[in-house]
């Protein structure tokens, strides 16, 4: 493979087991208990990341309690310390969201997690800067002993590198995982063990999932293993599975329907109410089992010098320091018998641990402000998510066993490992790998050989030059020095611990045009003192990529492409001299007093957290308007099995490669979602020669816009096949097929309607979701339908003084209702600003009642109206006409007819002015297909067309 921990090590649960599973006497036994007790040491000495969570085995029945007790029995002639059985309330106590049949548990305190590739990856830095060399992508093809040699034979392709195709050693140490005994018979002819691989599928569920679990929760073992668990990660996240299938094949790494459908089944015996909607990604992990079920390790009679680490499945992990440790002294203790000198010594120039390279998300803001100030690159965020720099990635590429692919850099730094899965960050990782490595951007693999990302270079490079330019010399201007949050002014108070802090009335987080149009609106009602943080490059956000027309139609009365369109509010901001701090990221945002009651406009009541390459900065606020946008959901947030070759992206990921980079990135490709942006390019990869083979929707009803189906598919005579969707992709190192499969009126999986289509790219245009976690951080309420904040109608949050707009909001689906909503924020916070406004302390509440998705704003303040006042809402169904209900409590307000709805296009109704708003009746919006209107009501009494 192309790097360490390509395999079982890449995919497992990351559990430091305790030992009190293991039989008494075996390998298994000795090594889990000694390896466990290594770990703190030698995870401190290495900089991996190490929790000693403890774990619990839970027990709902007589019988089980009977085997914790055989379990707990074990462990102790294991030697394992602290084991004691728990009841069902202490288990609870410990773990409130356990199952409430659980009776009672095993409970071992020195269980705990580490991060498996982060600790190899550890290993192997401190092996080679201990002198030793790496061969990647060199497959042993032979192996044999020559005298007191042994000689190792590699795969061709090493000659053309200019390394030797044969290596001669004194002693050999068999690692191979799943291919131990693959090895041990080129040696020796035959083989003690075989290897039976066992599959297990796992669930990732988001940091957002929370302390889901704390602990390591089993369920009571079976033969087949220790059963479906649930376990924190080191990274924050919450991992569920693995099931136990046994496969004939070593390679297959790919995830399956029925086996996710299981874990999902088998973790809800232990944690009811886990969020599934939470999940991240999904993926297999292979055990290398054997009939013995034991691990096979040591000398190997006949060949002195030849040492097998053999079966090391579970808990493998656990005992690899302690394995170490004895290979390790068993060549040293053979030395002399291999080569006639004395035993082995520690090297004189022996160095103790590894590189030691920064991690910024573990460092105090002030040590982040001193490296930023140091080096810029660490200031400079690539990932979103992960909040992982330009110069942590550097570092990856740069280190003693360098990142030389995209994975690569995700094992080292988390890059890509986090909610959006690389959606946003992989373009960013690709430009760096191909800049560090001196290769094209076409050359950059997504893991292995054969893995490349992109197909090759368009036809006509679009101008991504003329942008970076216009980046680098017009807003590249407006950052200021080192230490500056780019806006010029003085700092505003002392700093604390060393970083400056700077004072702004209005901060606006999100340059795109929700950002843009709220600072314009803010700044007509008369607010001067304003600044918009962009965490891109450039501002315009994601329009910078839509280069096609179809904006601007309600705003401007014009037909722009998506860049113009912005480009006619980043004239405005400018002409205005309102600040624009690009390539700026905010990592936090929280409230500065805990009691909100505190919160006025005439209080700083925000502080921000600011990181960029001109070093980091402290803004206070006193109005805060939230703009950062959404993210696309990923294969893994949607369920899809099967392996994760190159060639799976995000509509949008691909869209930016496209017409930002300048690349293909696929020949022959099925896309997964009849979104707006996947219909739109179906058309543009067409256009640039590729064929789409299908767009697969799994509703029975476009998601898009009717124009665009027009427009993308039907004028390009491209499938649409509805109520179907992608249950697995096939291949390894590239997409090779997709399955696709029909649905039912539950979005079920018709049995015996899979088929298979050959594919080299997977497009997902499958949702939206938006970007909130700087909102729940501040304490901001968020609505669980559309994942945007609870509003009211001047788009101000259940936090006073913070506001929100555009897709962070809600998903709209034309930038003309982002700009409207805009402008609303931005005149709302101007007149918070200045006390005014009718800022109301009583509320309605406005709810979506049948056939409404929901409705925004969910609550309106309780005065006389200053101004007309909008609902905007989606329907469940299309509805061909509708009929809109408006009720008071019981009363209805409102009853108009609508030709035409569907769930793909947003509505608005305005609300009547003859509503009289009472806290003690609620609002609430239904919408019926194919009804009559009532007699008196008709459409002039208060709505207006969706869009």
């Amino acid at each position: 493979r192309s790097d360490v921990a390509s395999e079982v090590s890449s995919a497992n649960s990351g559990i430091v087991h305790a030992g009190y599973d293991p039989t008494p006497g075996t390998q298994m036994a000795h090594y889990n208990v000694r390896g466990q007790r290594l770990f703190p040491q030698i995870c401190a000495e290495l900089n991996v990341p190490y929790q000693p969570c403890g774990s619990l085995v839970l027990a709902f029945d007589h019988e089980q309690v009977e085997h914790l007790e055989l379990l707990l029995s074990t462990g102790e002639e294991n030697g394992v310390e602290g084991l004691r059985i728990i009841d069902g309330d202490e288990v609870r106590a410990l773990e409130p969201g356990i199952n409430p049949d659980c009776i009672a548990a095993l409970h071992a305190p020195s269980a705990g997690i580490v991060g498996p590739w982060q600790l190899a990856l550890a290993f192997a830095e401190h092996a080679a800067v201990n002198g030793t060399e790496f061969r990647f992508n060199s497959e042993v093809t032979g192996l044999q002993k020559d005298g007191d040699l042994f000689e190792i034979t590699l795969t061709d392709h090493t000659d053309a590198e200019g390394l030797p195709s044969k290596i001669r050693a004194r002693a050999v140490v068999n690692a191979a995982g799943l291919y131990a005994d693959d090895i041990d018979r080129l040696l020796t002819g035959s083989s003690t063990y075989t290897i039976k691989p066992r599959r297990g599928d796992y669930y990732v569920l988001d940091s957002e999932a929370g302390e889901v679990v704390s602990s390591v929760i089993f369920q009571c073992p079976s033969a087949a293993g220790k059963g479906v668990l649930l376990t924190p990660t080191v990274e924050g996240k919450v991992l569920a599975g693995p099931d136990s299938v046994f496969t004939g094949d070593k390679g297959d790494f790919g995830t399956t329907p029925e086996s996710l459908r299981d874990v999902r089944t088998q973790a809800a015996l232990s944690v009811p109410n886990l969020p599934w909607q939470l999940v991240i990604r999904n993926f297999a992990g292979l055990r290398p089992s054997t009939d013995g079920h034991d691990f096979v390790i040591g000398r190997v009679a006949g060949y002195t010098g030849y040492y097998q680490i053999g079966g090391f499945e579970s808990p493998g992990l656990t005992a690899a320091p302690a394995v170490g440790e004895d290979i390790a002294g068993w060549i040293s203790e053979d030395w002399q018998t291999l080569t006639g000198e004395d035993a082995l010594m520690l090297r004189e120039d022996y160095q103790p641990g590894r590189p030691n390279l920064p991690i910024l998300h573990e460092l105090t803001a002030e040590a982040r402000a001193a490296l930023i100030a140091q080096d810029p690159a660490y200031g400079q965020m690539i990932c979103r998510c992960e909040q992982i720099s330009y110069g942590e990635i550097r570092d990856a590429v740069r280190s003693p066993v360098g990142a030389r692919s995209i994975k690569a850099v995700k094992r080292r730094t988390r890059a890509g490992l986090g909610r959006c899965q690389g959606a946003f960050c992989g373009p960013r990782v690709l430009e760096i790998l191909a800049k560090e490595l001196e290769i094209a951007p076409e050359e950059v693999l997504y893991d292995d050989p054969g893995s490349e990302v992109l197909i090759e270079p368009l036809r006509a490079m679009p101008e991504k030059i003329v942008q970076e330019e216009r980046a680098a010399s017009e807003w590249g201007k407006r950052m200021a020095p080192a230490v500056s949050c780019g806006c010029g002014q003085e700092e505003a108070r002392a700093p604390e611990a060393g970083i400056p802090v700077h004072q702004h009335d209005l901060v606006i987080i999100g340059g795109g045009p929700a950002g843009l149009s709220a600072a314009l609106a803010a700044r007509d009602k008369g607010v001067e003192d304003i600044i918009i943080l962009e965490r891109d490059k450039e501002p315009g956000g994601i329009l910078q990529q839509c280069i096609h027309t179809g904006f601007g139609l309600e705003i401007f009365r014009a037909e722009l492409t998506g860049p113009e369109y912005a480009q006619r509010f980043i004239n405005g901001v400018e002409s205005q001299e309102i600040p624009v701090v690009c390539d700026s990221m905010v990592v936090s945002l929280k409230q500065k007093h805990e009691d909100a009651v505190l919160v006025s406009p005439d209080h700083y009541n925000y502080k921000l957290e600011v990181v960029s390459p001109s070093g980091e900065v402290s803004l206070e606020a006193k109005a805060v308007i939230l703009a950062m946008g959404c993210r696309e959901r990923t294969a893994g947030a949607i369920n899809v099995a099967g392996t994760r070759p190159s060639g799976i992206l995000t509509a949008g990921t691909a869209q930016r490669y496209i017409n930002m980079e300048g690349y293909k990135v696929g020949k022959k490709v099925v896309i997964l979602g009849s979104g707006d942006i996947g219909l739109i390019m179906a058309r543009r990869l067409v256009l640039e020669g590729a064929e789409v083979v299908c767009v697969a929707e799994v509703m029975d009803r476009p998601g898009g816009l009717t124009r665009n189906i027009v427009q993308c598919l039907d004028d390009y005579d491209i499938p649409l096949l509805l109520s179907t969707t992608v249950v697995s992709v096939q291949g390894k190192e590239r997409v090779t097929s997709v399955t696709l499969a029909d649905v039912d009126a539950g979005r079920q999986v018709i049995p015996g309607t899979e088929r298979e289509v050959p594919c080299d790219t997977l497009l997902l245009s499958v949702g939206l979701i938006p970007e909130n976690e700087l909102s729940l951080e501040v304490g901001v309420t968020l609505d669980p339908k559309t994942r945007g904040p609870f509003v009211n109608e001047m788009r101000e949050t259940d936090r006073p003084g913070i506001f929100a707009c555009g897709n962070v909001l809600q998903v709209h689906d034309l930038v003309d209702n982002v700009t409207k909503e805009a402008r609303l924020a931005g005149a709302a916070a101007a007149a918070w600003l200045e006390g005014s406004g009718g800022f109301a302390h009583e509320k309605v509440n406005v709810m979506a009642g049948e056939g409404i998705s929901y409705v925004i704003p969910q609550t309106l303040n309780v005065q006389e109206q200053p101004g007309p006042v909008e609902l905007y809402f989606r329907v469940y169904e299309p509805m061909h006409p509708g009929r809109l209900v408006l009720r008071a409590g019981d009363e209805v307000v409102y009853e108009g007819r609508r030709p035409r709805l569907t769930p793909g296009e947003m509505a608005s109704l305005r609300l009547p002015k003859t509503v009289v708003l009472d806290p003690s009746r609620p609002l609430s919006l239904s919408a019926y297909d194919n009804s009559p209107v009532a007699a008196g009501h008709t459409e002039s009494e208060g709505g207006s067309h969706g869009q």
